[in-house]
């Protein structure tokens, strides 16, 4: 996603299988907060300390050199083959434009990702002229 002004959101992951030592460090290492279904499979979801919902995207060093991107592969490669980890991503700009983004990692890297905005150039590829939902 672009930096927008005022964008605000909300994120999650779905449950996967996983070690639960890897998932906590991950989780505290980036600040995010960890969620479980009835099967004590793992998610994840942005801390409360979010400033915009979104999950984080640098965890910063001491000065610049020591910054770390963030990287769900940090966490998806160690994951047991068949798992697969659904990253959800939605938002608004004071609802001049919505977004949304859903990414799939397994631990062999991305496997799949989708935004809202490809529905727009489908539509072109179909011959028909949408205009963008936004102003």
């Amino acid at each position: 996603r672009c930096p927008m002004s005022n964008w605000q959101g909300a994120a999650r992951t779905n449950y996967v299988k996983c070690d639960e030592d890897i998932a906590t460090a991950f989780a505290e290492k980036w600040g995010l907060t960890m969620i479980y279904d009835k099967e004590g499979r793992i998610g994840f979801h942005p801390s409360q300390s979010s400033d915009d919902g979104d999950f984080p995207s640098v965890l910063y060093g001491e000065d610049e050199s020591e910054d770390e991107n963030f990287d769900w592969g940090e966490f998806t490669d160690t994951l047991p083959d068949g798992e697969c980890l659904v990253v959800e991503v939605v938002g608004y700009e004071k609802l001049r434009y919505l977004t949304g983004h859903a990414t799939a990692y397994t631990n062999k890297g991305i496997v799949a990702s989708i935004s809202l905005g490809q529905l727009t150039e489908k539509l072109k590829g179909l011959g028909l002229k949408p205009t963008p939902p936004s102003y």
